[in-house]
């Protein structure tokens, strides 16, 4: 592949289960053109060292930081050809973390944040804290508006890895694979792509 032959705002969406080779797919990707590498999984980073692969990364982690970490990836992108996102989930999970883990009402609000932090742990492991309906509305929203701002960059190859999952369609009830996402992006991803990849 050559980089004449790329085509403008080429998004690739690459879903499969765990050790399939999502990862390894972009690592090659990265051998090929200057790519920018957005993760919120450490654990993926091994295989690009494996690969003697070493590209412009940043690790989400942290949600509540992701405004910094967006300015920056927005500096960053007009040097590069590709931009690289794996796995989505992943980022889902940073993002889900941070709202499980802010204060609800103001009693909580109110509490120390060492305090605060140990009873919210404690309600989470004992299954006595769930995200309401207001929380999984912030988690949707959040994820689709980082997910678009980053397919609106201004590079030539876009993609995007999610593991996948068996799940019942809501209103079929016929088993089929989804992205292993929650929230109703897991139905709706595909139609962010234009080219829908699954790896071998």
């Amino acid at each position: 592949m050559k980089l004449k032959d790329i085509q403008r705002d080429k998004r690739l969406l690459i879903l499969g289960g765990s050790k399939t080779g999502k990862t390894r797919l972009l690592g090659t990707l990265c051998q090929v053109v200057p790519t920018l590498y957005v993760t919120g999984d450490k654990e993926g980073l091994d295989t690009l060292e494996a690969m003697g692969v070493d590209p412009e990364i940043f690790l989400i982690q942290d949600w509540r930081d992701i405004w910094n970490t967006w300015l920056a990836i927005q500096k960053a992108a007009p040097s590069f050809k590709a931009l690289a996102v794996d796995d989505l989930g992943s980022i889902q999970r940073a993002a889900k973390r941070k709202i499980e883990t802010s204060g609800r009402g103001a009693a909580e609000e109110r509490m120390p944040p060492a305090e605060r932090l140990t009873t919210i742990q404690r309600q989470l492991m004992q299954g006595d804290r769930r995200l309401q309906m207001q929380q999984w509305g912030e988690l949707a929203i959040s994820v689709d508006a980082f997910l678009e701002a980053l397919l609106h960059l201004p590079m030539p190859v876009k993609a995007v890895t999610v593991l996948e999952e068996l799940r019942s369609h809501p209103r079929t009830g016929d088993e089929h694979l989804f992205p292993n996402l929650d929230g109703s992006i897991r139905y709706d991803l595909a139609a962010y792509f234009s080219l829908l990849g699954l790896p071998l």
